[in-house]
């Protein structure tokens, strides 16, 4: 089998693996799926054999491969190989509780496994999807962290301006300082998934983590100068993200681009149009209600869409950006000075 030919199978079959992850999010979780999960994983597992062409994944630890890329890309594929054989079986006596923390671990083993085999593709320029499981400490970061920072805009700024620039970018500073240094250093890679793990999603241990990126666009919200501004943005990163990945993950059926669904999105709209009404009525007073009935559709329909159609952009870097031209926009439109 070719480099090529293996990497290309690899793709529609890493595809599949992605999808039935998807199945297995714990907001969708059923016992009565797990036979049809287990059906599937087995012909999965079947299929990886058939692609390496090895009756098992120890033989492939001991294949010396001439291409670089192809040996690693067959661990990857062992790894997963391996995971597979240890699905969760159901045992006399355990209650459906018990089943589904078995079923959950084992997920949580198998997305590592198929992150490292994404990363693996990278090398043959194949880009695979991202698995964002429903992860309530990765919302409720998302929310402490916007609610905090809102709050800092509103205590701060009107008296100390370039307080607020001054921390964003600190903040920013070390945040990129120890995103660099994990990539040298193991100890600090180990304290940073220690620090995150939970929240963190598993594509995160080989790229830039979500935390850096948010903290990258804190400082160039403070960079425009505007606390009306950055209250949008931060009400719909902090709020309407994590609403549609929820929604999406729970209920969503019709699909958009990148995985998204039209259920997740229309979340994110009703959600970041809300929250973002309410802080403008709150905080700021002079803005008129209709300009800030605009500002608040102009931020949540604008980062809705960058949310929607980004790929390979974080979306904590993508949608604050994006929310803040859309409210910008409005105010434009509206003439409305920030």
């Amino acid at each position: 089998m070719t480099a090529c030919a293996l990497a290309l199978d690899s793709h529609d079959l890493a595809l599949e693996l992605l999808e039935l992850l998807r199945e297995i999010d714990p907001s969708r979780w059923s016992e009565d799926l797990a036979r049809a999960y287990r059906a599937r994983l087995e012909e999965i597992s079947q299929r990886i054999d058939a692609l390496l062409e090895l009756p098992s994944a120890q033989d492939l630890l001991h294949r010396a491969q001439a291409d670089a890329r192809v040996e690693a890309l067959r661990l990857a594929w062992s790894r997963v190989a391996e995971v597979l054989e240890q699905h969760a079986h159901a045992r006399p006596g355990m209650g459906a509780e018990e089943l589904q923390a078995e079923w959950m671990a084992f997920r949580a083993r198998l997305q590592g496994a198929y992150e490292g085999l994404s990363h693996s593709l990278r090398c043959y320029a194949i880009h695979l999807p991202h698995l964002r499981p429903t992860n309530y400490a990765r919302n409720l970061l998302h929310a402490s962290g916007a609610t905090a920072s809102i709050a800092f805009v509103q205590l701060v700024f009107a008296a100390h301006p370039h307080a607020v620039l001054l921390t964003a970018g600190g903040v920013a500073a070390a945040a990129w300082t120890m995103e660099t240094s994990r990539r040298y250093l193991g100890w600090m890679d180990r304290f940073t998934w220690w620090v995150f793990g939970k929240a963190a999603h598993p594509h995160e241990r080989y790229r830039v983590n979500s935390a850096t990126w948010f903290s990258t666009s804190l400082f160039l919200l403070a960079l425009l100068g505007s606390p009306v501004l950055a209250t949008v943005a931060l009400a719909v990163m902090g709020f309407a993200d994590p609403a549609a990945a929820l929604v999406g993950r729970r209920w969503g059926r019709l699909k958009l681009l990148h995985g998204r669904s039209l259920e997740g999105s229309l979340a994110f709209l009703g959600v970041g149009m809300a929250i973002s009404l309410g802080l403008l009525v709150v905080f700021f007073p002079g803005v008129p209600y209709g300009a800030a009935v605009g500002l608040a559709l102009g931020g949540a329909g604008l980062g809705g869409l960058a949310e929607a159609v980004a790929k390979r952009l974080d979306d904590n870097l993508v949608v604050p950006l994006a929310a803040a031209a859309g409210a910008a926009l409005m105010a434009w439109a509206v003439g409305l000075p920030l």
